[in-house]
């Protein structure tokens, strides 16, 4: 027997960044420069990067490669509190597209309600342009009332990492024989 997922039973957290501009994200949402280095997530495209559709005009990029080479990046981009507290089966997906190269490392973080859990890392690959992941984030945050997902770069004029249509859900399960 075959699972399949159809739909989506509870949507828990959905952002394509339509409202963000500049280097402000969208409500809720936390532009964090944990290095101090100056550098943080923009949304209006400074480096002039294709967005392949589904990725559209406002998006979430760290174009460290725009930014030029300088102190060493480390910044954040946080989202909004939700909770998925008791879900069965939470996914977290998301439309992106990371340029590697040159150091740059992009790691996707949930927070328990505790602490942050490193769920990927992406490095030494560049992915597709559009590339869409799906990643089960159940153990992070189906026990919390105050789950949030989180989008880290590092680097030092590593290239780039687009991000666009966001969203933490519960799927409607379909079984397929």
């Amino acid at each position: 027997m075959l699972l399949g997922f159809v739909g989506f039973s509870q949507t828990y957290l959905s952002e394509n960044f339509s409202t963000a501009s500049g280097t402000t994200p969208p409500a809720g949402w936390a532009n964090v420069d944990s290095a101090a280095s100056g550098e943080i997530w923009t949304f209006n495209n400074p480096g002039g990067r294709t967005l392949n559709s589904p990725i559209a005009n406002t998006a979430a990029i760290f174009d460290s490669d725009f930014n030029g080479s300088g102190p060493a990046e480390d910044a954040y981009l946080e989202s909004d509190t939700f909770n998925a507290f008791g879900a069965s089966l939470v996914l977290l997906t998301f439309d992106h597209y990371f340029l590697s190269g040159f150091g740059g490392i992009a790691t996707i973080e949930a927070f328990n309600g505790t602490s942050w859990d490193s769920l990927t890392t992406y490095s030494a690959v560049t992915t597709a342009n559009p590339q869409t992941d799906t990643i089960d984030i159940t153990g992070s945050v189906s026990a919390t009332t105050s789950g949030r997902v989180r989008f880290r770069w590092q680097g030092n004029y590593s290239w780039y990492w687009i991000l666009d249509n966001v969203k933490v859900f519960s799927p409607s399960v379909m079984m397929l024989v």
